[in-house]
């Protein structure tokens, strides 16, 4: 049974890590299973000699962007109307973390 998944893309030109997806299983909701796919994340920008993470997150995910922040990702930026969520287009922050 899978608990939780991430994907990235690696950009060595512009040396940084995009994080495109991290998900977790409703069952594996409180244990920290999302603390450890960023670990694991972080992990893997600082063995490839990646020098920043970015990822885009909804403005209403308040659980996503307090794990972010508390991990020193910081908002950069807002994109409006730009991710497509139940029918309709909502409003993401843009955040990063520098290594």
């Amino acid at each position: 049974r899978v608990g939780g998944y991430f994907s990235v893309l690696i950009n060595q030109r512009a040396c940084s890590l995009r994080i495109y997806s991290i998900a977790v299983h409703p069952d594996f909701r409180g244990k920290k299973v999302g603390q450890l796919l960023i670990d694991q994340i972080a992990a893997i920008a600082q063995k490839q000699g990646l020098k920043r993470i970015t990822l885009e997150v909804n403005v209403s995910n308040s659980l996503a962007i307090h794990l972010y922040e508390k991990n020193g990702f910081k908002i950069e930026g807002i994109r409006k109307k730009s991710m497509f969520v139940a029918g309709s287009f909502v409003d993401e922050f843009y955040m990063a973390k520098i290594l």
